[in-house]
């Protein structure tokens, strides 16, 4: 009653203009601070605004749905007595898509709307499977039994309706004794049945070739008992290929732009794609499914790239046949065109260009979707880089694991002036480089001097 007192405060204000943080205060001056709260105030004066003066609180929770009977037969499809067929299913999805576009535009433009329905024939038809297609409806698996029933729930309690029937228990003991005389009755790989399915591998292809043939692969494991239900191969979350060993067609392939399956192995595990375009670059998802009752279902997926590989390797400019220490080298390496982008890598003498070296890296897009990538090297040369003879400068260009080239060019090194080789060095110097050598060359002063005298004597004998 409290509240309510305030509330006709509330609309007297309301109609008199007054706003409120101006209504909020009054009341707090006069009933003390904290009484009113002006966002409480503005609650009100909204509701008052569309037409509802009604002072008294909503009930809370949910609020009263009323559905008359005129309303209930809108939705009915059918006549009495009248059987629906896959043409009559068609028509209702038609019917659906086409409201669901009228009311939910950005849904049906933005993403594929997922269908629920059951196995019933005229749902499982070809006619209807067309019209899926047509519509670009992608099916969601349905419970195979009550929707309220867990594939688990059904699996153990029906073997336990089945140990327990006819038998009659006097007390909650008995009950006790006999649900743990089931459990100690079932085989190990029972409690494991609800997980009798298990995907073990998919192999996608990451990237590949424009024009190359892609293998994609599926591995799965059944428990001893079970039996597969299906294989299906899906590209963006549209079906291109199925394996149903029980159907009188057991393999059937779907029109899809970019994929059509050439061969498959005999369980649907192995396809084999015709050459790639660019269509046949996406998500490619494998689905197994077991038989009943369960029909367990398992999946994976994983993306594939079309690559449009460069006609030519990678080029290198700007080098020059010698350098000197001191120089500064400046080179470019040009990848060729490609889709997607080429990685550049540099190499000087073997190694990896360390990052300083490194410009950063230049990309060109052409109108035809191609690209081409260039990577600057600028260093200055430094006595290092000649040790192991001349300088080497490579340019790596790949693409992850379907395309490695490379170029190479090896430069000579000018010798600075005042350079001298080791039978040049004179003893003056006093580097430690000088003195090493100076060493040597004074122990084999001795062997030099008796070759020599040898010599002369052998040359003399030879006149006489």
């Amino acid at each position: 009653m409290e509240n309510l007192k305030y509330r006709v405060i509330y609309e007297y204000d309301f109609h008199r203009g007054t706003s409120a943080a101006e209504t909020a205060r009054r009341i707090n001056d006069v009933y003390g601070d904290g009484v009113a709260k002006e966002n409480t105030v503005r609650f009100w004066f909204q509701r008052f605004r569309s037409g509802n003066f009604d002072l008294q609180n909503k009930p809370r929770g949910r609020p009263e749905t009323k559905v008359d009977n005129e309303e209930l037969k809108a939705i009915v499809f059918l006549k009495s007595g009248q059987t629906i067929t896959a043409d009559i299913y068609c028509q209702q999805l038609q019917t659906m898509m086409e409201k669901l576009a009228a009311k939910q535009p950005r849904l049906v433009n933005r993403s594929r709307p997922l269908l629920l329905q059951d196995n019933a024939r005229p749902h499982t038809a070809q006619q209807t499977a067309t019209k899926l297609e047509e519509l670009q409806l992608e099916c969601l698996r349905h419970p195979p039994y009550s929707p309220d029933l867990a594939p688990t729930d059904y699996h153990f309690v029906r073997n336990l309706d089945n140990y327990l029937q006819g038998k009659k228990f006097n007390s909650d003991g008995a009950v006790q004794t006999a649900f743990k005389d089931f459990i100690d009755s079932r085989p190990n790989d029972f409690f494991s049945a609800v997980f009798s399915l298990e995907l073990l591998e998919l192999r996608v292809p990451s990237h590949v070739p424009l024009g190359t043939r892609a293998l994609l692969a599926c591995r799965w494991a059944l428990a001893p008992h079970d039996s597969l239900y299906s294989v299906k191969w899906y590209k963006d979350g549209k079906e291109f290929f199925r394996h149903v060993p029980r159907d009188l067609e057991p393999r059937r392939k779907f029109p899809l732009p970019g994929v059509d399956v050439e061969k498959s192995s005999p369980n649907g595990a192995n396809v084999t794609l015709s050459p790639a375009v660019v269509e046949t670059a996406g998500r490619y998802r494998c689905e197994v499914s077991g038989e009943r009752p369960l029909f367990p279902t398992v999946s994976d997926h994983a993306d594939m790239m079309v690559v449009a590989l460069p006609e030519h390797g990678p080029t290198i400019v700007g080098s020059r046949l010698r350098y000197r220490v001191g120089d500064r080298v400046q080179v470019n390496c040009t990848s060729g065109r490609s889709r997607p982008a080429t990685r550049l890598s540099w190499y000087v003498n073997g190694e990896p260009a360390p990052a300083s070296y490194l410009l950063p890296p230049q990309q060109h897009h052409g109108s035809d979707g191609l690209e081409t990538t260039s990577l600057g090297l600028d260093f200055k040369v430094k006595p290092k880089h000649f040790r192991r003879g001349d300088l080497k400068l490579k340019c790596l260009a790949t693409i992850a694991t379907v395309y490695w080239r490379s170029n190479e060019e090896s430069v000579q090194g000018e010798r600075p002036k005042g350079y001298t080789k080791a039978r040049e060095v004179t003893f003056e110097g006093d580097s430690r480089a000088d003195r090493v050598q100076a060493s040597r060359a004074r122990r084999l002063t001795p062997a030099l001097t008796f070759l020599l005298a040898l010599f002369t004597q052998t040359s003399r004998c030879t006149l006489t």
